[in-house]
């Protein structure tokens, strides 16, 4: 036998030896995870895709009904081929659920109305009571579902909701007391009535509250939100149907204390006072009218109220696009003094796709701008902060010097 050989041999010995070092390293592993008391892995099963926990059941006996008992269901049809095999799977699934344990947390994402819809919210009907967060992500059209929405009103353990993709009942109240979290993304809110707009008035627990992306029907002159307990509130790309040039939103909620607002267009956004407010977050796209027509002056004067109305603020971050627009005008504040008094920091967040080597360096803030947004108050500090986008590498701050803050 020639030294070669005799290398392999040696060569494919230790990679026999390794390879059962592994398995047996493995199979320690397993052995320590099923030895946790069931209560923990239905802890850790809770965190995964539905799809995911139910293929533990191959690990070992022990695992094999483990999934059946888990507290949180979640349904997402991206990890299916088609949704014949994924409606097959939600079926089997809640048929085989062991309904004596409490279900906590219920998350679908589906395209488009279906009978296992219906499945979904008979069940949710008969072994909801529990549930603390619902996660609804259903291109269809809720009206088609309207006997399952009382039941939703009637949980007086539901803490989170979040709709995604539905066209809600006309005229939809949101009356749930418990409800301490509410997230709107990309839903139809239709509304006929005469009175002013306020589907949010029944929520009397509600801490956070989300309307992202969302159509809203208003053919009346008032958005309002007077859900009492509110302290966190963004509105962002919002798109009003049947827009009257004089439509406006209310805010009636004492307790804010951080208020979020993101699109192209400014609405006119009244309150009755917000003693309680501390951050204040204002991006407006590169659509928002900086040039010298009626339209845009409306939407400017739009924008001094708003800083007027948010006055109380401690820390203030705003778009370029608000800086832009401000230093066009300036008339329509000359002589009036800043309504920023307790202000703090305030904060330019300049997104990447503005930041190109011509804008950043040759872009200079309005000396008159800083004053009147600075002049109210002792405020610490004024900067500009590049964002980015996700995937995209890391811009620096850059300090901005002023007569009016310090930098940093």
């Amino acid at each position: 036998m020639d030294s070669t050989s005799r290398l392999q041999r040696l060569k494919n010995r230790e990679e026999r030896r390794m390879s059962n070092v592994n398995d047996a390293m493995e199979k320690s592993k397993e052995a320590k995870l099923s030895g946790l008391p069931d209560k923990v892995l239905h802890h850790i099963l809770s965190f995964l895709d539905t799809k995911l926990a139910v293929q533990t059941c191959v690990l070992g006996r022990k695992w094999k009904y483990l999934w059946q008992s888990v507290s949180s269901l979640h349904f997402n049809c991206d990890s299916f081929s088609n949704s014949a095999h994924y409606k097959k799977f939600v079926k089997q699934v809640l048929l085989q659920r062991d309904e004596s344990k409490e279900l906590k947390k219920f998350t679908i994402d589906y395209s488009g109305c279906d009978p296992i819809l219906k499945q979904v919210t008979n069940y949710l009907e008969n072994h909801g009571f529990g549930l603390q967060e619902l996660c609804f992500s259903v291109y269809c059209d809720m009206r088609a579902l309207s006997p399952f929405l009382p039941h939703l009103s009637a949980w007086k353990s539901l803490r989170t909701l979040k709709l995604e993709k539905l066209v809600l009942p006309k005229n939809f109240l949101f009356d749930f007391g418990s409800l301490t979290s509410l997230c709107l993304k990309a839903c139809w809110l239709p509304w006929d009535k005469g009175e002013p707009h306020d589907p949010f008035r029944g929520c009397l627990s509600l801490k956070s509250l989300r309307i992202n992306g969302c159509r809203i029907w208003v053919p009346v002159k008032t958005f309002e939100i007077s859900a009492p307990e509110v302290t966190y509130l963004e509105i962002s790309w919002m798109d009003c149907q049947g827009y009257d040039p004089h439509y406006g939103i209310s805010l009636t909620t004492s307790k804010l204390r951080s208020f979020s607002f993101e699109g192209t267009k400014l609405i006119a956004i009244s309150t009755r006072g917000l003693p309680s407010l501390e951050k204040v977050f204002i991006h407006l796209g590169q659509k928002f009218p900086t040039t010298e027509d009626s339209t845009s002056e409306n939407e400017r004067k739009h924008l001094i109220k708003l800083l007027q109305e948010l006055g109380n603020a401690k820390s203030l971050t705003l778009s370029l696009e608000i800086i832009r627009a401000l230093s066009k005008a300036l008339d329509v504040v000359k002589g009036h003094c800043s309504p920023l008094t307790r202000v703090e920091d305030v904060k330019v967040k300049v997104r990447l796709f503005e930041a190109s080597s011509e804008t950043i360096p040759s872009f200079a803030l309005p000396v008159n701008v800083m004053k009147y947004l600075l002049g109210g108050s002792s405020a610490k500090t004024f900067v500009i902060e590049h964002s980015k986008a996700k995937g995209e590498a890391e811009i620096p701050v850059v300090g901005v010097r002023s007569s009016v803050g310090t930098t940093r």
